[in-house]
């Protein structure tokens, strides 16, 4: 039987399904005041080469959410390690 998915395995599975997205994560628990147990918190996504958001190729957020709306302003990236490959 397969393992039922948290809310936590299913917003990170979102955010990977985006063409975009080469890799996210969350760091969970990190020690700051007011986290909540069970919640994706800090939420990072690397982007596939090509992609960038203000020159950055990597976004923080403190929630899904919250990257979900800065993954909306990515563009194409024409820097060079990104043209060159």
């Amino acid at each position: 039987m397969a393992k039922r998915k948290t809310p936590i395995d299913k917003a990170l599975d979102t955010l990977a399904s985006d063409p975009r997205v080469a890799e996210v994560w969350s760091e969970g628990d990190n020690g700051c005041g007011g986290y909540r147990p069970g919640y994706v918190e800090d939420v990072w996504v690397c982007l596939c080469r090509g992609f960038s958001l203000d020159g950055l190729h990597s976004i923080h957020e403190s929630t899904p959410d919250r990257l979900r709306q800065a993954l909306a302003d990515v563009e194409p990236c024409r820097c060079t390690d990104c043209t060159e490959g």
